[in-house]
């Protein structure tokens, strides 16, 4: 189980958003809107946690044809 909450910025009506940050090999994203967890947490397989107000984000990402791997270092 997730549930978020938006982060509170300085203007209410619009959410706290990263631009110009790249997200893995999508060609475009719409910025990493931040969000907090009120409550997470899984019960299941012998694996049990629960954590809340830890840092989230939430990103729409663009997308098409074919990815290329990224350049070596």
């Amino acid at each position: 189980e997730v549930i978020l909450e938006k982060v509170k910025g300085d203007d209410p009506n619009h959410e706290v958003v990263i631009h110009n940050l790249k997200y893995w090999q999508a060609q475009t994203n719409d910025g990493f809107r931040m969000w907090k967890s009120k409550h997470e947490a899984f019960d299941g397989k012998g694996h049990n946690f629960s954590y809340d107000g830890t840092n989230g984000f939430l990103i729409t990402i663009h997308f098409s044809g074919m990815a290329k791997p990224p350049a070596a270092d």
